[in-house]
């Protein structure tokens, strides 16, 4: 599998079918078993091992940094700032990959056998390369079909064919110790699946041989050159190296049998499949041969035993990071029972928190968080509203004294302030808006002080005023622009082009202007999609084309509008993006009109069967915005004749 290792490049993604992946000298791997994620599904196991991987404790702080940039830009894009289901381990992979010396790399194996939700989370990192600075590599035992064969057709679309690697036979590269007998060569591979330092009574479990046999077996490895090692308290310590050479010569079916074994009937696993990844392996001291016994020598008495210390008990901290990782996990799969719930818990949880500096900033950490969750779920539950939002942000706010946290507060009220809508809400929005800018400038934050610019674009053109929204705009790009032609910089260049040729969208040119207008607004969409395409941003470049196509539709240039949505729809159909597909057949359905109504029909509950399929509600609120401007612009007679389908696709939509 060379060719694996020097076609995989940071922020891409391969697929592999059939072939066991092994330990490359040139990267460090975190592997994912998906079989083995005992039910909680592959992003909340990923988030697990990532954890464990990490050299520092993780907080609340951490799972808010790093998220996706959402904000109120996005409405101009026609989108909603959503919950993104990887969100909360994009952060935990960089900070992984930034401890390394060597690149890492994901290795999802197994992912046929995956769930459908973890296979979603796994195509939106697919789709959006260069969010991480690892590669990831998806394995697949056998050809996939259903979800998982729709996430290879991702990789293929997204990376080419060239990422799909094909099946190779299974061999293991024999090993250096010679004499090393079958018995205790069985031993090492199932300690290999246990972490550092080994429980023998576990690892005599998996085997079904008493701790004397186990023990014995590990050292006849030793006797024959086997490099274990001791943590001085009598542990038994394999290392990251060695661990990897076992376990790459280890059968995948009996590695599927032995982690079986391993988790009880009630869903816990007894221990959990360590990653091959060790960023700071400890220094190795070798078991020596005991000393031969001296006779006549009285010997000394055994010690007594300390006591095991008890294992520390998760903190208060750690107890609300997880509840909100759930709460959002939730969310995001659109089981928001699930996610009000365990937001009731964290919320219930705040109430015992020290009124102290430390706690003060810690309650100012969560409430945002949940401010941010009940923003997202608004109509969702009596907890879930934008005035309970709108509370906590407030709060939030006046409980963090960090500027870039505080600025992220600012950022999301301004969100629910603009969802409320009023005048003064929208004044409101700004003046929070403001007061962020302000506090990222003074820490030195220009390039997130310059993405709020065009958040602040976004209330502007709610307000009717796109001549300010523009110059927002324009000194947004300004600054991206200047910081380089890194990948980050040139995706936020593409962005705000994409938000200038929306504009045109939004708002009416002035008369006797409007050719000059549509011509601007599709050289800055074309400018988009062109970087957007150098960066291998498929979702994006797909966005860009139904704007596009948006375009030339006001501008009557229907030939070119139909290419240009059709392309979209393609992309977005094989990427799996319903929200995108559900925008894009809006589109479509306007542009064919009433000449072609029965087609537009036919698209839109396509659409509408993706989204009920995918439990996207957002998705199902564009399908109903489409049917209602097709139906608007029907005349009298059409709307009469196809009442009976317009009916069906209400029923449809409805549920």
């Amino acid at each position: 599998m060379d060719t694996l290792w020097t076609q995989l490049q940071t922020g891409r993604s391969l697929a592999v079918i059939g072939s066991f992946i092994s330990t490359p000298d040139t990267w460090s791997l975190l592997r994912v078993p998906c079989r083995a994620s005992g039910g909680r599904g592959v992003v909340q196991f990923l988030r697990q091992l990532l954890e464990r991987e990490a050299t520092e404790p993780r907080t609340v702080l951490d799972a808010a940094a790093g998220r996706a940039h959402g904000g109120l830009r996005r409405r101009l894009l026609g989108e909603d700032e959503r919950l993104d289901p990887v969100a909360s381990i994009v952060p935990l992979i960089n900070a992984l990959a930034a401890q390394s010396e060597l690149p890492l790399a994901l290795v999802f194996e197994q992912a046929q056998l995956a769930d459908t939700e973890s296979l979603d989370a796994l195509q939106s990192l697919v789709c959006q390369p260069h969010r991480l600075s690892a590669g990831l590599v998806v394995h697949f035992s056998t050809a996939p079909d259903g979800a998982a064969g729709r996430l290879l057709d991702t990789i293929r679309r997204v990376e080419g064919a060239g990422a799909i690697l094909g099946s190779a036979v299974f061999t293991a590269d024999p090993l250096p110790w010679s004499g090393l007998s079958e018995d205790a060569l069985i031993v090492l591979r199932a300690a290999a699946w246990l972490p550092d330092p080994l429980d023998v009574g576990v690892l005599s479990t998996l085997l079904r041989r008493t701790e004397l046999q186990v023990l014995e077996a590990l050292q006849t490895a030793v006797d024959r050159g086997v490099p274990l090692a001791t943590d001085g308290a009598g542990g038994v310590n394999l290392g990251g190296v060695l661990r990897g050479r076992l376990r790459d010569g280890l059968i995948p079916a009996l590695r599927l049998a032995w982690q079986d074994r391993l988790t009880p009937d009630e869903g816990e696993p007894l221990a959990e499949a360590p990653p091959a990844f060790h960023p700071e392996p400890v220094p190795a001291i070798r078991f020596e041969h005991e000393p031969e016994p001296v006779d006549d020598v009285e010997p000394a008495p055994a010690p007594e035993p300390e006591p095991e210390p008890e294992p520390e008990a998760p903190s208060l901290e750690d107890e609300l990071t997880d509840l909100l990782d759930e709460a959002r996990d939730a969310a995001a799969a659109n089981r928001h029972d699930v996610a009000l719930s365990t937001g009731r818990r964290a919320l219930a949880l705040l109430e015992g928190l020290p009124d102290t500096d430390q706690g003060r900033l810690l309650q100012g950490r969560i409430r945002a968080e949940l401010g941010e969750l009940q923003w997202h779920g608004a109509l969702l539950g009596d907890d879930f509203t934008l005035e309970a939002a709108a509370l906590q942000l407030a709060q939030a706010i006046e409980l963090l004294d960090d500027p870039v946290h505080s600025a992220r507060a600012r950022s999301l009220l301004a969100g629910v302030l603009y969802d409320r809508g009023h005048a003064e809400d929208l004044e409101a929005a700004l003046a929070q808006l403001d007061a962020a800018i302000a506090e990222l400038q003074s820490a030195g934050h220009a390039l997130d002080a310059a993405r709020l610019l065009n958040d602040q674009a976004a209330v502007f053109v709610r307000l009717g005023d796109p001549l300010r929204a523009a110059g927002l705009l324009r000194r947004s790009r300004e600054v991206f622009h200047k910081l380089g032609d890194e990948p980050a910089f040139l995706a936020e260049v593409a962005e705000t082009d994409h938000l200038l040729a929306r504009l045109a969208l939004h708002v009416d040119a002035r008369p006797g202007m409007e050719e000059e207008a549509q011509g601007r607004a599709l050289r800055h969409a074309r400018n988009a999609r062109s970087i957007y395409e150098s960066l291998n941003m498929g979702r994006e470049r797909a966005a860009v084309l139904e704007t596009e196509g948006r375009l030339l539709t006001l501008a009557g240039s229907s030939d070119e509008a139909g290419q240009a949505l059709w392309s979209a729809y393609q992309d977005q159909e094989t990427l799996g993006d319903v929200l995108g597909l559900a925008r894009t057949t809006g589109a479509l359905a306007t542009l064919l009109g009433s000449e072609r109504a029965e087609d537009a029909l036919m698209l839109l509950a396509e659409s509408v069967r993706l989204n009920r399929a995918k439990g996207s509600i957002r998705g199902l609120e564009y399908n109903a915005e489409a049917l209602q401007q097709l139906t608007g612009s029907l005349p009298p007679e059409r709307r009469a004749a196809l009442s009976s389908s317009v009916e069906a696709l209400e029923r449809m939509i409805a549920g």
